[in-house]
């Protein structure tokens, strides 16, 4: 593992070092030579690049410069990362997500910082479902999406954008209070589960009847009457079906051989 001679770097290679089985070498770029860890240095121009461009996006939306102190910055430098793992193809015409998992990314995304609402989960039924917040970013393992509000930050499955006039809005960017390690400042780092799809009781006082799992009957399908059966056993009397195949007509649906001309058939001669 390589990087470069910063003390909070350091310390933390040699803690993964630690808990590794296998045998791990660490190695650390000279100071002040960035060009000895070039391809790290790349990675993080960049991500400045792309943050810039998100942060640049926001302002012309709004018309308003983001302040130095908003969370919404430290949640910009973490999405732009998260744009280039899902988006970003290499010289294989890869993704690092698809590199990953072995599929490529799917699931629409909205604009960073953009205006949306979504479904988070309530106490009583009659409670309102759909919020407004702001989306920040998505959780790439599980497709959840992280939107905030200013109450805290939320991890939700569902979100809806809302038209274009009303996308962006400055008040509710200045809203957010959350930051990626302290999702929550009134609750610690606890972040809201994503909203569960579970079928609501109609009384609540009433337990759940348990599942029972439905099996299909197993029933034994009639065999087909063919013409040299016919042949061989004759024509049954008043059959639809065998008078048609006598006159040379074709099968068509619906005209099926009777009860008597299928038992006589299956008992044979």
């Amino acid at each position: 593992m390589k990087s470069d001679q910063e003390p909070a770097l350091v310390a933390l290679l040699a803690a993964a070092k630690d808990l590794c089985t296998c045998e791990v070498l660490l190695e650390h770029s000279p100071k002040g030579e960035p060009q000895a860890n070039g391809e790290a240095e790349r990675a993080v121009q960049s991500i400045m690049g792309l943050a810039r461009t998100l942060k640049e996006h926001i302002t012309t939306a709004t018309g308003q410069p983001i302040p130095a102190e908003s969370p919404i910055l430290a949640w910009l430098v973490n999405y732009a990362g998260s744009l280039l793992t899902l988006f970003n193809r290499g010289p294989d015409g890869k993704t690092p997500y698809e590199r990953l998992r072995g599929r490529p990314w799917r699931v629409a995304l909205p604009s960073f910082g953009e205006h949306v609402e979504f479904k988070r989960r309530t106490r009583h039924k009659l409670d309102t479902r759909w919020s407004s917040g702001v989306y920040l970013g998505v959780k790439e393992a599980t497709t959840e999406k992280i939107v905030a509000d200013a109450h805290g930050v939320y991890v939700v499955y569902s979100v809806r954008r809302k038209p274009a006039d009303e996308q962006f809005s400055q008040e509710a960017l200045l809203g957010v209070r959350g930051l990626p390690w302290a999702p929550n400042p009134a609750e610690g780092v606890h972040q809201e589960l994503p909203v569960p799809l579970a079928i609501e009781a109609v009384n609540p006082e009433v337990p759940p009847a348990p599942t029972a799992t439905f099996k299909r009957p197993i029933g034994v399908k009639a065999f087909y009457i063919l013409k040299r059966d016919l042949e061989k056993y004759g024509y049954t009397p008043g059959c639809p079906a065998c008078e048609l195949i006598r006159g040379g007509g074709a099968r068509k649906g619906g005209v099926v051989h009777s009860e008597l001309c299928r038992a006589r058939v299956e008992e044979g001669p």
